[in-house]
Order: C-alpha cells, then structure tokens, then sequence
C-alpha cells in the first residue's frame, strides 16, 4: 500500500509542477517582453532628453535660444547627424554597464533582455529659419514673453493707433515741401501792375532757405556735435541667412507653423520687437562684441555700415516727428496764426494773395522741421519725446526757426523714448525684412565666437521627432516614436 500511495504522489506532484512551470515560464516571458517595452520608452525619452541637452550654449548665452546645431561644429548639416547622436545615446543606455567587465561579464552576468536598436529616423524637425523665419520669431517672442506686461503692449497699440489716424506712416515731408516749392516757382518772372503803367517781375524767395540749407547737410553731423566716435563698423560680405533664404539655398524642416503667442500675430510681432531692443545692440546701448554695434539700425535700414544705418534711421524718426509736429501746428491755433501772419506778410511782398496759402504750409514744414531737429537731439541724449506734442512739450519758436537758430535748451518731458520709436519703426516695417536682418545678424554674431566659424541657422533645430525600432535577440520587437521640443 506504501509503494501505490508514494507512486500516486510522484504523478501527481510531476502533474503539478509541470504546470507551475508552465506558469512560470509564462509569467517570466511576460515579464521580460513587458521589461523590453518599458525599456524601450525609458531609454527612448533619456535619448531624446540627452539630445535636446545638447543646445548650443552661445546661442543660448548671447540671444536666450535654445536649439540644437544639427552640425555639431562641423560644416556638415542634416538630419542624419542627429540621428547619429541619437543612435549613440541608445547604444549606450541599452547597454548593461556589467558588459564592460569583459570576460567576466559572461561568467557572472546574464543579459536577459538582450535589446538592440536598428538606425534611428528623423521624421520631423522644425529649424529657426522655417516659414520665413517665422519659427525664430516665435522663438524669440516665447523667450521673452514672460518679461513683458500688457500694459507694456496695450502703450504699444496706442501708439500704432495715432499713427494710423493721422496718417504718419505714408506721408512723405520732402515730397510735400517740393511740391509746395515747385508750385511757387512758377510766379517766379511773372509780371504784376504795382501802378498804372508800371510793372514788376516777381522774384519769389524760400522763407525756409536757411532751414533748407540743413536739410541737405549730413544728419548726423546736424544732431551730433562731434561724430568721431561713432562705429564705424561694417558688415563682411560673406552671404547671410537672409540671402540664402531668398535663394531657397537652406535646409528645410517638415514641422507644421508654430501658431502665434495667444492667438495674436500683432502680440507675437511687439514682443520679437522688444526682445530685438534687449538682446541687439543700438545707439546708446552698442554692442560693442557683435558683428555690428547699431543692430537695431541695421534691422530697420538694412545697410552694411553702421554710420550709414544710424543716418537711415536718423532720417525715418526725423520725418515721423517732422509729420507729427506739422499735424500739431495746424491743430494749434495760436501757431496757427503766428504761421499765417508770416505767410499772409510774405504773399503781401510780391502783391500776389493766393500765395497766402503755399508760404502757410511752407512755413510750417519748416517751423516743424526745425523742432524734429531737437527732438531728434533729445531722443539721442537719452530724453523723451511724446508722439504728439502739445503746448507744454512744444520747444522751438517761429522766427528763431525761420532763420535756423537750432536751440539746443533741453526740456522735461515725457513720452517715448528711443527704444519705443524703434519698436514703432519695426512695426512700420515688412515684419519679414526685420525678422531676417535679425537672422542675419544673430549668424553673424555667433560666428564671431571661439569653434563656431560654420555657424548655420538652417542648421539649428527647434523640435526633433524621431522613430526607431528596438528588437531582443529572445524574439520580441518593438516600434517608437517620441518628439521633443523646447
């Protein structure tokens, strides 16, 4: 009887642990294959994580950008160098760190998950200089989003209010002065009875020609008193970002657009304009390291050198302020008619009434010229000066102006300061013309830089998605895609 129920007992017990076993096996093989996924993941997002931690440093040191150069310092660019850096990182995380004992690895470890990854892809990447340079722009506009109010950019949106309203942006003082000139010219040499019998031909004089005078002298040497200290800075001509834009000669990513800051395309447009005020030097604030010192100048003007941008731009406040004195004059009615007395003396000399008119305007323009003259005096000595003034903030007299006696008496005043007329211009501006001038010059910059010589911004990557597939020599294979951006 012992031997039957012993027998019963080796059955039953062989029954059993072979399906334990069964069990086992089935919950170990689980397991691992669940290991191999998570694995997978993990090591995929420390990859990528590794990847996005390789930004370039003075990209970020000098304009607060991050993204990653896709040339690693060479003058190769492209998706595949990524990808390579890429496949090393998962080599090395996929990799047991007891593999590099050697030998005794084999006789004291075992390796039960045995992963490997086939060449990562590439499948998406959005570069700085995507749709036009929309990217940076966005880039650029998120770098600094936090640092500016909407107090800051509701100012910002008055101010492009009073410049549509009145129209400052399309008027052209030069063109209208000329025309005024031109049309008096023609009572030159006419002929007027002055008595019975007796006739005078006209001799028509500029009232303004001493102010005239100034306006064809260099306007810097107008508002500066000594202009030996300015940049004299030049850009190389080696071919820029922007040019190579514009010949479809740059890499091109395949992300979608970014969407503007909150939905606003003017709010992402007045924030790029101010982060260009705190990251680009300008006349008061050089930057005496960069490949040139007045760089807001150069967004606006877009010339090589520096003296001649900070003339351009010199020139484009002077005709904003000269416009916007002008609407002033008219509105006051005491310069009004101080004008108007002038003009009405003037058309009395040469017998000739209708002219009242033609010398009002002309002696205007010139009454505001002379004031845009110390505006532009002020706003260079770091003043302010309102948008639209009024008798309190008004500074040049009528005679004093007509015979060109800049005063240079400074006044207490609030309003805009040189920074805010250069965010204004910008947003006067093709919004496409600042944003690669800025391109251009943040390259340029960068270049200038101790192993950045092959400095690209079409090499600079602001998101990568990536896929790979992971496999385990025990039989199981995996597919991932993860995409990482800043």
């Amino acid at each position: 009887m012992g031997g039957k129920i012993q027998g019963y007992l080796t059955v039953y017990l062989s029954i059993v642990l072979a399906i334990i076993l069964s069990l086992f096996l089935t919950l170990f093989e689980g397991a691992r294959r669940n290991t191999i996924r998570t694995e997978t993941e993990v090591v995929m997002d420390i990859s990528m994580n590794s990847i996005m931690a390789e930004y370039h440093r003075e990209l970020f040191h000098q304009y607060n950008l991050l993204a990653i150069d896709s040339s690693y310092g060479t003058d190769v660019v492209g998706m595949d160098h990524t990808a390579g850096r890429l496949d090393d990182y998962l080599m090395v995380n996929m990799t047991p760190h007891y593999e590099n004992l050697g030998i005794l690895s084999s006789l004291w470890f075992r390796n039960l998950l045995c992963m490997y990854s086939e060449t990562p892809k590439m499948t998406e990447v959005s570069i700085l200089t995507d749709y036009n340079g929309q990217v940076f722009r966005n880039a650029a506009a998120k770098a600094i989003c936090d640092d500016v109010g909407m107090e800051a950019f509701l100012k910002f949106c008055q101010w492009l209010q009073v410049i549509q309203i009145n129209d400052l942006e399309n008027q052209k003082p030069k063109e209208e002065r000329k025309s005024i000139l031109d049309q008096l010219a023609k009572y030159t040499g006419k002929e007027v009875q002055i008595e019975e019998d007796l006739w005078k031909e006209l001799q028509v004089d500029n009232p303004t020609q001493q102010l005239d005078e100034q306006r064809e002298a260099d306007i810097l040497q107008v508002v500066f008193s000594d202009t030996s200290g300015l940049s004299q800075k030049e850009l190389s001509g080696v071919q820029m970002i922007y040019d190579r834009m514009q010949q479809n000669a740059v890499s091109v990513g395949n992300a979608s657009k970014p969407s503007a800051i909150l939905g606003s395309d003017l709010l992402e447009q007045f924030l790029f304009f101010t982060y260009c005020t705190r990251y680009f030097g300008h006349y008061g604030q050089e930057k005496q390291a960069g490949a040139l010192t007045y760089q807001m100048e150069y967004l606006l003007a877009g010339k090589q050198k520096d003296t001649d941008n900070l003339r351009d731009v010199m020139l484009l406040i002077g005709d904003l302020r000269e416009m916007a004195n002008m609407i002033y004059l008219y509105q006051d009615s005491v310069k009004n008619k101080e004008a108007e007395a002038i003009a009405q003396v003037l058309a009395a000399i040469i017998l000739m009434p209708e002219t009242m008119e033609l010398f009002k305007a002309l002696v205007i323009m010139g009454w505001a010229y002379a004031e845009s003259i110390y505006d532009l005096k002020q706003l260079y000595n770091g003043k302010r000066v309102p948008l639209l003034k009024t008798s309190t903030t008004w500074h040049s007299g009528l005679l004093g102006a007509l015979r060109g006696e800049m005063e240079t008496e400074e006044m207490k005043t609030t309003g805009l300061c040189y920074e805010d007329y250069l965010i204004l211009l910008s947003a006067l501006q093709d919004p496409n013309v600042i944003v690669g001038r800025a391109m251009n010059l943040v390259e340029s910059d960068i270049r200038q830089t101790s192993g950045n010589s092959h400095f690209r911004l079409d090499a600079c990557y602001v998101s990568v998605q990536a896929k790979v597939t992971v496999k385990s020599t025990y039989g199981y294979e995996f597919m991932i895609e993860r995409k990482k951006q800043y």
